[in-house]
Order: structure tokens, then C-alpha cells, then sequence
């Protein structure tokens, strides 16, 4: 499924829109260029979770924040991290709380999980518009797209 975003707001939209089919234990993995938007959508799933948006930020340094909302929600960025030291962190771990997962940079990462749910590719196309894919992985991938379709229709 595409999407095509013309501003930063119609970009939060789509996401809360996401958000509102997403639960604990669900695993979205996100792509995309520097820039692409990648962590303003992960703001709007989290504006639809509870999370006060002003909060929600890139966690490149830290590599994980955690946020509290109606679920608990994980949000890595493996920017700086390379494939083995994502692993070392105990990633799997990680995967056996009950929360969400939000998981940018996953391209580094995706081959080695066993659970992921859907991914969502951001593309750059200029300073406003990004055209966004969405692919999933697992049954409950494909029933939250389902759902997520149904709803922007």
C-alpha cells in the first residue's frame, strides 16, 4: 500500500491513523533516507498511543526511549549501531516486554527478527511531500493495514 504525504501535518494523520490499529507486542519497522520523516511519523503513532507528542523525539544517541501512554511504547533508532552491536543489546530481549516496538533504522536489523509486524518506507520527495510504503510481514501485519486502509477511506 502507498501513501503520498503533501505536508508535515498530512504526514501526522496517516500515523495517528496507524496508531489507533496498533497494540502491545506489535512490531513496526521503519525506512527511509536521513530526513525522510521517519521519527515525525513515530510522533504521530505516539500522539494516537497518549504520549505527549512534545516528548517524542530521536533517540540516535541514547538508541532507546521509552514512552507511557495508553500502552508502554519502544522506540529505537539504530542509526549509529551497526548489525552486532544491535544484537549485543539483546534486541530479543527487549521484544518480550508488553509494549509497541517502533524501530527506525531497521534495515539493519530486520533479517535477524523473527517477529515484525509491518514496515513503513518513507521517501523523501521534496521539502513537504513524502510518498509512504507500507508492507507487512505476519497475519496480524496484514489485519492492521486492513483496518488502517478501511479507516482512511
Amino acid at each position: 500500500m502507498v501513501l503520498n504525504s503533501d505536508s508535515y501535518k498530512d504526514t501526522l494523520f496517516i500515523a495517528q491513523t496507524l496508531g489507533n490499529f496498533l497494540k502491545e507486542k506489535d512490531v513496526v519497522l521503519f525506512s527511509g533516507e536521513l530526513g525522510a520523516g521517519k521519527t515525525t511519523f513515530i510522533k504521530g503513532i505516539c500522539k494516537a498511543k497518549g504520549v505527549n507528542f512534545n516528548r517524542v523525539n530521536s533517540p540516535s544517541f541514547v538508541i532507546l526511549n521509552i514512552y507511557e501512554g495508553k500502552i508502554k511504547i519502544f522506540h529505537f533508532d539504530f542509526f549509529r549501531l551497526d548489525t552486532y552491536q544491535i544484537l549485543d543489546l539483546g534486541i530479543y530481549d527487549y521484544l518480550e516486554e508488553n509494549a509497541l516496538f517502533l524501530i527506525e533504522w531497521s534495515c539493519k536489523i530486520k533479517e535477524f527478527l523473527e517477529r515484525k509486524d509491518i514496515e513503513v518506507e518513507l521517501e523523501y520527495l521534496d521539502l513537504n511531500r513524502r510518498k509512504i510504503t507500507f508492507r507487512y510481514f505476519s497475519k496480524r501485519g496484514k489485519n492492521i493495514l486492513e483496518g488502517f486502509k478501511r479507516a482512511l477511506k
